[in-house]
């Protein structure tokens, strides 16, 4: 099991736009991933390892509104483990403005500040680092409710894969 998150070791960040995507559940049910430009540390089950562990230790996970909002005043929610909170929000902070490094770029900082720049537009709002084991999004169109529900739909999957009694999320 990792140890809490440290400031400025986010490295690998996966990229995702909601998106109801059929034939899935969970998280890939709401979420289409971008295309991390080939870096392998993203393919061969960083994902579902990441998901494994966050599943794993649920219960010390936490959703929660943060005062950071994007350029049309939308806050960001952010789900990640209760005692990681505050490095959480501190790296994210950092990451709006493109001060960490990251094996790829993850327009996050664009969607904060307003750019002037047509192609600086992202359509990304979902992120999450496979590392570190937290997401974040913007709470607009009903996305926390979605998120809700894609994270029941994956605790139920992992309890039955695992033979675990089930609780709530």
């Amino acid at each position: 099991m990792r140890e809490g998150i440290k400031v400025n070791e986010s490295w690998l960040i996966q990229r995702g736009n909601f998106e109801t995507r059929e034939n899935k559940i969970g998280i890939d049910h709401i979420i289409s991933f971008d295309y991390m430009g080939g870096s392998a540390e993203f393919e061969f089950r960083a994902l579902p390892e990441s998901l494994e562990r966050i599943m794993t230790d649920n219960d010390a996970y936490e959703l929660f509104i943060t005062d950071i909002k994007n350029s049309n005043n939308v806050p960001l929610m952010v789900y990640c483990k209760i005692e990681d909170k505050e490095d959480v929000l501190q790296t994210i902070r950092k990451l709006s403005t493109g001060s960490i490094r990251l094996k790829e770029h993850i327009t996050f900082q664009y969607r904060i500040k307003k750019s002037e720049y047509s192609w600086n537009i992202p359509k990304e709002n979902f992120w999450w680092d496979i590392l570190n084991d937290f997401m974040f999004f913007f709470t607009a169109n009903n996305r926390v409710k979605l998120f809700k529900k894609a994270l029941k739909e994956n605790m139920k999957e992992f309890q039955k894969e695992n033979n675990i009694e089930g609780g709530e999320l």
